[in-house]
């Protein structure tokens, strides 16, 4: 753990500078800004925009490819739905439950959904539809950033879960003591996950003093809860809480 936190303090201080030397079979290996790994790209400074960006990329060309079907009157709605959620879905999706996303990169991401929606209802931008009549038109149950939203919640279950001897677990719970840099402090994941609970509304699951008392589960609460697996995947199928009208 301390060489981890060690290494993570080095990184946050000077992200350009830091060198962290690597060696397999007595060969160092080529330090790079950036690196694509199992389908997901890394980069130096730990963002996710290259990443979203690939991921935008990738569903522009799955648009294109799809573009015939998903026009096809012939085809019935629902299997165009299914075929959305089976290749669009997936690749926009992939690696997303790390994300620490910002509105830019949503709003990039729902523009290729949208996209894709739109074609499927045969509905133009002329049209000013919205896009939550275009999500209705089409039979769409949840939109692409709730199930961003839930993929993160869930991958924070899932590593809250796991054993403290796991490298995932180690890095994730890794606390670097050093002073910030000038400027806004740069959101973590447990933050995201803090923020996440808040706007989806997640109820408390402890009992109020009062009836007319509701809490927004917090973070603390939520890694108690998530300790439960069927109970957080309770919580995960009512994500967002949307007030009855």
């Amino acid at each position: 753990m301390g060489s981890i936190e060690n290494l993570m303090g080095r990184f946050e201080r000077d992200e350009e500078r830091t060198k962290c030397e690597i060696w397999v079979n007595q060969e160092c290996l080529e330090q790079v800004n950036e690196i694509v790994y199992l389908g997901s790209a890394f980069s130096r400074d730990g963002r996710c925009d290259l990443d979203v960006d690939r991921r935008v990329a990738a569903g522009n060309k799955v648009n294109g490819a799809l573009t015939a079907l998903v026009k096809r009157q012939g085809v019935a709605k629902s299997a165009r739905l299914a075929i959305h959620n089976a290749v669009l879905v997936p690749t926009l999706l992939y690696g997303s439950e790390t994300w620490v996303c910002q509105k830019k990169h949503k709003s990039k991401l729902n523009a290729v959904e949208m996209r894709s929606l739109r074609k499927m209802c045969g509905v133009t931008m002329a049209d000013r539809k919205r896009n939550e009549e275009i999500r209705n038109m089409a039979g769409l149950k949840d939109d692409l950033i709730t199930k961003i939203d839930k993929g993160v919640l869930r991958w924070f279950g899932h590593v809250e879960r796991m054993s403290e001897d796991r490298m995932v677990k180690k890095i994730y719970s890794a606390k670097v003591n050093i002073k910030r840099c000038r400027g806004r402090p740069r959101l973590t994941f447990e933050d995201h996950v803090s923020k996440l609970l808040e706007e989806g509304r997640v109820k408390s699951t402890r009992i109020p003093r009062r009836a007319c008392m509701k809490k927004i589960m917090n973070l603390k609460e939520a890694k108690e809860v998530c300790k439960d697996r069927d109970t957080w995947r309770s919580v995960l199928s009512g994500y967002p809480v949307r007030d009855c009208a």
